[in-house]
């Protein structure tokens, strides 16, 4: 068996059941499915009565013993893979019908321990939808480790690093790092804890620079929740589970509930525990600068609590605030009136997407994944997918020129 889906889920089972059908229906037939159901005790007949009756011998539903929080569901779920290749398809993603047999090619011409891939989305909460789709390169790329953990080190997270969500990792090597570490996935996030122990168990790994899925369900995403400060049942638990462990401890300011300080969580984390010694110091000032860019998207005021905690640590330090917030200036050229009209000229003419104006009007998820497969988007960038353009802007700015 050359690939192994696994799908955790938790009280969803309508995303789930959507998740596994996009799944089953892969032009490629060499994999199996493991759909793992931490669900509330109510909720588990629903996701169980569902794989009895598609009756397919490719599809396997387990449960943990009891009910766990996020990390420790994926320790329990993912190590029961048996392919050869073992990845995360979470209920909020679909896999595009061509997904597997694109990833199988990369695999059977190159020698490969890690994977990762592209995905689409849909923006929207509810209906209308519309299809946000990536400019990409169509390459499959060989990303050096020590760079990814340069990036997060400044504080400028690769779009491209292998967070299990957007990964194939081979079987063998996720058995010896389950031996080596104490854990795999349990940090504050398992997506993220997951990435950093790759990148500290590889020297590189593979980036295949096309999307090959497509995420929605919007407002039940943690990230989503988090980003915006408006909380929903699954981050609230999410976060509860997390302070009643100490919350965010391994990061310079625990107290601050953003995206950037889970995802440095677990690289200090990793870091204290590093073999490779590739994890090196955090940029303090950039990752107060990141910190404060995501407290404001979440319509934090400069007297807010967090914005006071992260402006105190300034001081202690020594640093000094950005003149803008990362990104701030150049976001605003990007989306300049002259450049975004000769764009979206070539994006008419020429049918691709290089401003990544969201396309179509959907009325469910399906609609929109049909769309998307009836209508390919075309490799659209010279440039590698691996870094999104801000962000690349940001890394050449530091002299770091990536793909």
């Amino acid at each position: 068996m050359l690939f192994t889906i696994v799908i955790p889920t938790r009280n969803r089972p309508e995303l789930a059941e959507f998740a596994l059908h996009s799944a089953l229906r892969q032009d490629f037939d060499d994999f199996d499915v493991l759909v793992s159901d931490n669900s509330s005790p109510h909720q588990a007949d629903q996701l169980r009565s569902v794989v009895e009756e598609i009756k397919d011998p490719r599809v396997r539903y387990v449960r943990p013993p009891s009910e766990l929080g996020m990390g420790a569901h994926w320790e329990f779920a993912v190590p029961q893979g048996s392919g050869d290749y073992i990845g995360v398809l979470t209920d909020r993603m679909a896999f595009k019908k061509d997904a597997l047999s694109r990833l199988a090619e990369a695999l059977h011409a190159h020698t490969v321990d890690v994977i990762a891939y592209s995905s689409s989305a849909l923006m929207e909460a509810a209906p209308p939808y519309r299809l946000q789709r990536p400019p990409f390169s169509g390459r499959l790329e060989v990303i050096d480790s020590r760079l990814a953990l340069r990036l997060l080190a400044m504080s400028i997270p690769p779009w491209g690093v292998p967070t299990m969500l957007n990964t194939f990792v081979s079987r063998k090597l996720l058995r010896e790092m389950l031996s080596a570490y104490p854990d795999v996935f349990t940090g504050a996030a398992p997506d993220q804890s997951f990435c950093m122990h790759a990148l500290d168990s590889v020297a590189h790994y593979h980036y295949l620079d096309v999307p090959v899925m497509i995420a929605h369900g919007v407002t039940s995403s943690n990230g989503n929740a988090v980003a915006t400060g408006q909380a929903n049942d699954a981050s609230r638990e999410f976060v509860s589970n997390l302070m009643s462990k100490g919350g965010l401890t391994c990061t310079p300011i625990p107290d601050v509930m953003v995206n950037h300080n889970v995802i440095t969580n677990e690289y200090c984390r990793v870091k204290s525990i590093q073999r490779s010694g590739r994890f090196g110091e955090l940029d303090l000032g950039r990752y107060c600068d990141r910190l404060d860019v995501e407290l404001v998207a979440q319509g934090k005021g400069p007297e807010h609590p967090d914005r006071v905690r992260v402006q105190a640590f300034r001081r202690e330090h020594g640093l000094r605030a950005a003149a803008q917030p990362a990104g701030s200036q150049l976001g605003r050229a990007a989306r300049s009136e002259p450049a975004r009209r000769i764009a979206q000229t070539a994006s008419d003419w020429l049918g691709i997407n290089p401003t990544n104006r969201p396309v179509g009007s959907f009325g469910t998820v399906g609609e929109a994944l049909a769309y998307d497969e009836g209508h390919p988007p075309r490799a659209n960038s010279t440039v590698s997918g691996f870094l999104r353009r801000t962000d690349r802007l940001e890394a050449e700015a530091e002299g770091i020129k990536v793909g």
